[in-house]
């Protein structure tokens, strides 16, 4: 980690700011022209002995190992293979966010390195067409992304010249570092989303592609974004459609999926995964390639556009996205009307959602935001 993560860092448990104390660190060349940002409260640099506040030499000064140490509670945690792990699992029913984990672990192994260099398309990354307002040259400065996977996103961000923070909960962190070490504006940090480790308002855009709806309280895990995002911040999240707005005959294949999900949920990774590869000639013969004809005549675009798995023919990218679709313990679903009420409820304002293969939702917050107590 650099030390300038530290002016976002607080600690899980209590909030207090936290101490490093480095074991093993690096120093790396930054790229020529590169600009830093300056630390909105702490000059860690500084704190650790420069004799300047010079923010070049803290983006180039690396922490692989060491310790992280609340001032407050003395709560001592670990910053390994260069990721601090502020890893609190409480809460929520933490027996299937464990779950969650293990299963996303599994594909994040098999998936996530092919995901970054073989530049795999990603629903993601059409976000940015429909609201260019979040990535809008000098407004937003800082982003958290909140499930992170592999760091593809987190490779977006610093394309766009934000500096991006990624979260995730699984130990294949260490692959999302990999995939991401090479950017001075890029860190990772292995967390909870129920006990985020960064000062409240530390952002200035949080995002989170596809985690709320696995969550066993989503309602607390988005209040907890929102607690990370600066007053006049912007909160994106994409989340699962109940198909309650679509035909009676989409209805009733989502019932089917979910029923086969019943099975699915329990069975091993492994053998899971094998059964979505032998799956995915049916996907492209009976969602892809009639994607790929209905979209060519005017008459049948809209229908080719409510096709699932539409976006893809690659076969390892829907092997990814089966497995996503049948190995989560939880998935939750919304209609329009909901997810806008959350927006509402928490008094965000400038709300906008579009449909894409589920409800992609963003807000700015107009309000400060007290931390909400953990609810089972």
């Amino acid at each position: 980690m650099r030390l300038r993560l530290l002016d976002m860092l607080a600690c899980p448990r209590c909030g207090g700011e936290l101490e490093i104390t480095p074991e093993k660190t690096a120093q790396v060349k930054l790229p020529e022209g590169f600009e830093p940002r300056t630390c909105s409260s702490r000059c860690a640099y500084h704190e650790r002995g420069g004799k300047l506040k010079d923010c070049h030499p803290c983006y180039e000064y690396l922490v692989e190992e060491g310790r992280l140490e609340c001032r407050s509670c003395a709560e001592s945690f670990e910053i390994r293979n260069g990721v601090p792990r502020l890893t609190v699992v409480e809460g929520p029913k933490t027996d299937v966010i464990q779950s969650t984990q293990r299963r996303f672990a599994y594909a994040r192994k098999r998936f996530d390195r092919s995901e970054v260099e073989d530049g795999w398309v990603k629903d993601s990354y059409s976000y940015y067409e429909h609201f260019p307002e979040v990535l809008e040259e000098g407004r937003v400065k800082v982003a958290l992304d909140v499930g992170c996977g592999s760091g593809a996103d987190l490779i977006r961000f610093a394309a766009e010249g934000l500096e991006a923070v990624g979260v995730d909960l699984a130990d294949t962190v260490d692959e999302a570092r990999a995939n991401t070490r090479h950017l001075p504006t890029a860190s990772i940090v292995q967390a909870n989303i129920y006990e985020l480790p960064f000062r409240p308002g530390a952002f200035d855009v949080v995002y989170s592609f596809g985690v709320i709806h696995h969550l066993p309280n989503h309602l607390l895990a988005f209040k907890r974004l929102l607690e990370m995002v600066k007053t006049g911040g912007w909160v994106l999240i994409y989340v699962y459609e109940d198909f309650s707005d679509r035909t009676a005959i989409e209805g009733w294949a989502l019932k089917a999926v979910n029923l086969l999900r019943g099975a699915t949920t329990r069975l091993p990774p492994a053998l899971l995964h094998g059964l979505c590869v032998a799956g995915v000639p049916l996907v492209l013969l009976g969602c892809t390639l009639p994607y790929q004809v209905l979209k060519r005549f005017r008459r049948t675009r809209r229908l080719a556009e409510r096709i699932p798995y539409r976006h893809t023919a690659n076969p390892s990218t829907l092997v990814a996205d089966l497995y996503d679709r049948f190995a989560p313990p939880v998935e939750k679903r919304f209609s329009r009307a909901q997810v806008r009420a959350w927006f509402e409820a928490e008094g965000l304002g400038e709300v906008k959602i579009i449909n894409h293969r589920g409800w992609v939702a963003l807000g700015r917050r107009v309000k400060s935001n007290e931390k909400i107590a953990l609810k089972g």
